[in-house]
């Protein structure tokens, strides 16, 4: 029997990218009209649609690989190292105060950081997808690149 968790994020990952893919249909039904700038700019918003959905929804492996577990169950030397990365981070987004905020929040939890910065980013406020990360463009210093290098990437 399938793990109902395991069932439960595969349909969020499958809806992801049935949202993706009926956008790319209407896209190439554009297209197929001869509105060139219209498909143009709704491929860049599907796009960032999409890269906001999958990071959001690889929440619990954020920061899982760089620290091989849970961060605060890694050595003392690389966890410091890691915190000090999303320190700056965050800093550099402008983040960094209302992380501290949450943290307070989140501190008892399993994975404070984690907890605080989804908060942050993907809040029912709005703010978090407006204002922190850009979604379409990938190099600026709160660039989705430089997210999906510090929450997923491999080192």
């Amino acid at each position: 029997m399938i793990d109902s968790n395991v069932t439960k994020t595969a349909k969020v990952f499958m809806d992801i990218f049935d949202v993706y893919d009926a956008n790319i249909l209407k896209i190439n039904t554009i297209l197929k009209n001869g509105f060139c700038d219209v498909a143009i700019i709704m491929t860049v918003s599907a796009l960032e649609v999409l890269l906001t959905d999958l990071l959001e929804a690889y929440k619990d492996f954020w920061f899982r690989s760089r620290a091989e577990g849970n961060i605060n169950a890694v050595f003392l030397e690389n966890r410091v190292k890691i915190k000090k990365e999303i320190r700056d981070y965050l800093t550099k987004i402008g983040a960094y105060d209302d992380f501290l905020r949450n943290y307070y929040i989140y501190q008892d939890q399993l994975d404070p950081e984690t907890d605080s910065i989804y908060e942050i980013l993907f809040s029912g406020d709005g703010r978090g997808r407006l204002n922190r990360l850009n979604f379409q463009n990938l190099k600026d210093k709160n660039g989705v690149r430089k997210a999906y290098v510090l929450f997923l990437m491999w080192t």
